[in-house]
Formats: C-alpha cells, structure tokens, sequence
C-alpha cells in the first residue's frame, strides 16, 4: 500500500512537469533573474532589480523588451525604464502594436542622446 502511494505521488510530479514544459513556463526556480532570458520567470525579476537599483546600463535590454509579446514584460520593462530615467514617453503596454511603437521609437530616440550621460 505504501508504495503505490509513492508511485502515485511520482507520478504526479512528473506529470506537472511535462505539463508546464509543454505550456512554456513554470521555471520552478532554476536560473537566475536575467533581463535576457527567453523565460518571463526569470526575465521579471531582473527587470525589478535594474529598476531599484536604478541600473542605467539595463536601458537598452529594457528598450528591446517594449517589443515582447508578453503584455507582462511588456509592463515591466516600462516600470523599469520610468524607475530609472525619471522619464515617460506615453508608452501603454496593453495599446496597440501601432502605438506602442511610436512611444517605443520616443524612448529609443531620447536614449540615444542621452546615453552619453549615463556612461
């Protein structure tokens, strides 16, 4: 008896991991907050970290992720850049694709004149 509950119990467990491998997420904790990750788990984090710490050199990964398909790195990114230069460009991360990119274009224009301060 006892180990047919074991065998159940793994067997679950291995069954919440094909699952949340074939959805794409569910990074269980492994791997650091990186703003380059392909995994939003992970990429958040990162994100959060540049902007308590006012990390000027994170700008242009946070730039890039404007342009995700996840409406949430999305928001993220945007909090970050906003944190860290003080600025707003009218960016919406739930707007159109359209719209977003004219802000998005905004933000990239002013980085580049103002990069040169920040290094």
């Amino acid at each position: 008896m006892v180990l047919a509950r074991y065998s159940i119990k793994q067997h679950r467990w291995w069954l919440v991991l094909v699952v949340c491998a074939g959805l794409g997420g569910c990074s269980f904790g492994l791997g650091r907050p990186s703003l380059t990750s392909p995994d939003p788990a992970l990429k958040i984090p990162a994100m959060k970290q540049a902007a308590a710490s006012r990390n000027t050199h994170a700008i242009p990964a946070l730039l890039a992720a404007l342009s995700s398909h996840d409406p949430a790195v999305r928001f993220y990114a945007n909090n970050a850049l906003e944190a860290i230069t003080g600025r707003h460009f009218g960016y919406v991360y739930y707007a159109s694709r359209a719209d977003r990119r004219k802000a998005i274009d905004r933000w990239c224009q002013w980085y580049a004149h103002a990069k040169r301060g920040f290094h």
